[in-house]
């Protein structure tokens, strides 16, 4: 029993809370409902998870890299107070 309870954790957390993976099971799922042929199925489910990956590592970079920084108060690269990507120092 604490197989088949691991088994469906397993499935819950690494699978489903995934988001990317997530997507990708509903894409398998729609072109093989809409009976696309093997190529399509598999080259379709690969491209929407892996732009679904791309995209969320493109917008969460930058504000992960900020958020790390203030937390630890700077660092290298890091900017003063007041300054942002395309803005003048506030005085």
């Amino acid at each position: 029993m604490d197989q088949l309870n691991y088994i469906i954790n397993w499935i819950a957390k690494d699978i489903f809370g995934v988001p990317a993976y997530l997507v990708g099971i509903m894409t398998f799922v729609a072109l093989v409902a809409s009976r696309k042929g093997l190529g399509d199925v598999v080259g379709g489910t690969l491209k929407a998870t892996l732009g679904f990956i791309i995209l969320g590592i493109g917008a969460g970079a930058d504000g992960l890299r900020e958020r790390d920084q203030r937390q630890e108060g700077g660092g290298a690269g890091s900017r003063p107070p007041g300054w942002g990507w395309c803005e003048a120092p506030r005085r």
